[in-house]
């Protein structure tokens, strides 16, 4: 009878770390993402090639409330963002490898295409991931420098 409980209990921890690690999906296939926190998620779009990162949220007259978009880059290293043609205030959050805050940047503000270069703000962090929310969700959310930031990775 022991023997039978034991072999039961070791089947179904097998079979559900089959299900978890077969329906997990990782940074590199995810499609997209979710910043869960305990005040509220917020869905991501994935920016990964440097096209993707290049255009951002550019031009993009609204975000709602609960989107944002993630960059993932290669490695971690110094990243700057800047603001050209993009005309929502927006926070810009730089994670570690081990999605720790290393910065906030609160209301980054929105510019337009008649924005000289040299009036468009400009952040820069060391990360390999940023976030980009609508400004002041991240006070909201409660998101604070040293924080550990939990993403859920989606498939289709």
């Amino acid at each position: 009878m022991k023997k039978n409980k034991i072999f039961i209990l070791i089947t179904g921890v097998f079979i559900i770390s089959i299900f978890y690690f077969y329906n997990r999906t990782d940074i590199k296939n995810a499609e997209k993402a979710v910043l869960l926190t305990e005040k509220g998620n917020i869905n991501l779009e994935i920016a990964r090639t440097e096209a993707e990162r290049k255009l951002g949220l550019m031009f993009r007259k609204e975000l709602c409330q609960t989107c944002g978009m993630i960059f993932v880059f290669e490695e971690e290293d110094q990243k700057t963002f800047w603001m050209k043609n993009t005309y929502i205030p927006l926070d810009i959050i730089f994670l570690s490898k081990n999605m720790r805050i290393n910065d906030i940047f609160e209301n980054v503000s929105s510019t337009n295409e008649k924005t000289s270069d040299k009036d468009i703000p400009m952040v820069s962090s060391r990360a390999k991931y940023v976030i980009e929310i609508n400004a002041k969700k991240a006070f909201e959310l409660g998101l604070k420098k040293g924080d550990k930031l939990k993403i859920k990775w989606l498939g289709s």
